[in-house]
């Protein structure tokens, strides 16, 4: 139930965003906000999402963990914003 629900709210995101949108336009679209409301539940499903095609799930994970495990010199870079929250996934079992 909870990934039907997560793969329907991240593709309905990917449908809602239009060329260039700024970060703050699409993580504030409904799809993106909902997916926040899942909370933890969708923990697993960012984390894999982000293993396997990187997109900036960041907000989200930060808004559900309360916690930004990226380094100030990193941000900007997709790579190494994906690599820290990785890490941090990968310390807490996710």
């Amino acid at each position: 139930m909870n990934e039907r629900k997560f793969e329907r709210l991240k593709n309905q995101w990917l449908r809602e965003i239009r060329a260039g949108m700024r970060i703050k336009e699409m993580t504030m679209l409904a799809p993106y906000q909902q997916i926040i409301g899942m909370g933890e539940r969708a923990l697993p499903f960012l984390f894999r999402e982000l293993r396997t095609k990187p997109r900036y799930w960041f907000w989200a994970l930060e808004s559900i963990v309360c916690e930004n495990p990226i380094p100030e010199e990193s941000y900007g870079d997709m790579r190494l914003m994906t690599e820290a929250w990785l890490g941090w996934a990968g310390t807490r079992g996710y």
